[in-house]
């Protein structure tokens, strides 16, 4: 185990120095986020190591920071999500569909990238409007004023983490996950605030209840058992925390499979949680075409399920 854990440790032979010196701002930004981060193999507490972290449990589950990404994953999960991420990009090359650079990424969802469909960014641009609805309704109910920390985010990535850049900077401390690095992935820009992280999206190695809000950002349909991960990111709320997921069904991953709204719905509701489903419309419509918009909404409209944890 020693060995494997340790081969792992350096493989893209980042200095030190600058390992040591981006780490150092990663723990000063945000305070405690590295202690929401959990050992993969043992989910033990992880703490800082040379060049990475390790874990409290046994010291050999070593987790390398490279290019800015922690990677809490094993040598067998680093292999086939390399080579998933190798033939993501090489599919998506074949179809055009071009990878972000820092200007491109930092204006998604909203202005979509170049050699994509006009309607893949619109739809994702229409419901992370949606949910920014729910998120300034709650800061208004919170009496917060519209500066500030928003608290602890978890965005559960469909790949580079264009989410948790986006509530990065309206205030939340964020930490993206993806099992995916690369062009298309978590290193797709190389100068995010949050914290990013290379992990399975199915065990997510992270803390219980220490999130005010979870969101899949059209994940899950990607995922092989949803419930079980839903389920899963439902524990890491705090009280009053909200659990949201962002789904396109006119997305290849959702051919064939289960309602995942209702699924989502159900599992929330049976974790505890106050659930709405929110209507997805046009973004940047006139007032008056608003009541024409909603009537076009069909079933294959991109859909917002958020649940809130509300204890008692």
């Amino acid at each position: 185990m020693a060995s494997s854990f340790s081969k792992h440790q350096n493989g893209n032979g980042a200095h030190p120095t600058v390992n040591a010196a981006l780490q150092e701002r990663l723990q000063k930004r945000g305070g405690i986020h590295l202690s929401f981060l959990r050992c993969p193999v043992d989910n033990s507490p992880l703490t800082p190591a040379d060049g990475g972290l390790a874990c409290q449990h046994d010291p050999t589950h070593i987790y390398p920071l490279e290019n800015g990404v922690y990677r809490l994953v094993t040598p067998q999960q680093a292999a086939a999500f390399e080579a998933q991420s190798a033939a993501e990009a090489q599919s998506l090359q074949a179809q055009g569909w071009l990878p972000p650079d820092a200007d491109t990424f930092r204006q998604l969802p909203q202005t979509g990238l170049e050699g994509w469909p006009i309607p893949y960014w619109q739809r994702r641009a229409n419901v992370t409007a949606e949910l920014w609805r729910v998120l300034e309704a709650a800061r208004r109910d919170a009496e917060m004023l519209p500066i500030g920390s928003m608290g602890y985010a978890l965005d559960i990535s469909d790949g580079m983490g264009w989410l948790a850049y986006c509530l990065d900077v309206s205030g939340f401390n964020t930490i993206g996950v993806s099992q995916h690095v690369g062009p298309y992935g978590l290193t797709a820009y190389p100068y995010a605030r949050f914290l990013r992280v290379q992990a399975s999206c199915e065990t997510l190695p992270f803390e219980k209840e220490a999130f005010h809000l979870v969101v899949f950002s059209f994940s899950l349909e990607k995922l092989p058992d949803p419930e079980a991960t839903l389920r899963k990111a439902a524990g890491f709320l705090q009280a009053g925390a909200h659990l949201a997921v962002m789904l396109d069904a006119s997305d290849d991953e959702l051919n064939g499979k289960q309602d995942l709204v209702e699924l989502a719905e159900t599992v929330m509701r049976e974790a505890g949680l106050q659930v709405e489903r929110r209507r997805v419309t046009p973004i940047g419509n006139p007032v008056a075409k608003i009541t024409q918009t909603l009537r076009r909404v069909g079933a294959d409209s991109p859909a917002l399920v958020v649940g809130r944890l509300i204890t008692g």
